[in-house]
């Protein structure tokens, strides 16, 4: 019913406990397919060995020679077998109930996030726009977290292009075409950060230059539109 998607270069150390989180979800009609990418054999042999320690047939790993995020997403979107799509880093977990209380949502959403705490170097949460996703809020933020989203099949191809910014500019993508977006007012899983780990930041300058060239606004547009959402005046 659904495939995972788990593009891995970096953080082997953490994949059985990511594979772990996934095998324990209620819903149980789910593909691994984790892309290994432009890694040395050695590695590939660390990955193969974790795997089978599983014993479980829906956990599959593709190879590919090139590292790239992207290369590796749109490989295995393309070996995925199912029409839903539900993509994990594997510095990230999974609650349990994750992936049973997006799946109905998408019946009436083409993308569902949810919210996460963080842990390990840093704890808290981002501090997410939750509900039903607008698109002023993906300009002031990236509000889904890459580790939480499903999506159908047909919305699921990243930019090469954008690599570094692949997520959010696929999120702009889909919006102008008309698709919605929703985020679960819920914990559904707990996102990694550590020092090989991007930290989601508004203030990061290429997020800034990227809302600036997608919304088409000025840096004083974005500072009026940032005090309407910081009030919630949209509600």
């Amino acid at each position: 019913m659904i495939s995972i998607v788990m593009p891995l270069h970096n953080g082997i150390e953490f994949l059985k406990e990511s594979i772990n989180s996934i095998i324990s979800q209620t819903l149980k009609d789910w593909e691994l397919i984790i892309v290994a990418n432009g890694l040395s054999t050695a590695k590939i042999n660390d990955i193969i060995r974790i795997i089978a320690s599983f014993q479980d047939k829906r956990i599959k790993c593709i190879r590919i020679n090139k590292r790239g995020k992207i290369k590796a997403l749109n490989k295995g979107v393309f070996y995925a077998k199912n029409n839903i799509i539900a993509l994990i880093d594997v510095d990230d977990i999974w609650m349990p109930e994750k992936l049973e209380k997006q799946l109905p949502l998408l019946q009436k959403y083409d993308v569902v996030g949810g919210d996460v705490e963080y842990f390990d170097e840093h704890h808290g949460s981002p501090n997410l726009f939750l509900g039903q996703l607008i698109k002023p809020m993906f300009i002031w933020q990236n509000p889904l977290i890459n580790s939480m989203v499903i999506l159908k099949k047909e919305n699921a191809w990243w930019d090469e292009s954008w690599e570094g910014l692949d997520d959010y500019n696929l999120w702009f993508y889909l919006l102008n075409k008309g698709k919605t977006f929703y985020n679960v007012p819920e914990i559904l899983g707990k996102h990694r950060i550590h020092k090989n780990s991007y930290f989601n930041n508004k203030n990061n300058k290429l997020y800034s230059d990227f809302k600036l060239k997608i919304g088409n606004l000025s840096e004083d547009e974005i500072k009026y539109l940032e005090s309407i959402i910081d009030n919630k005046e949209w509600l």
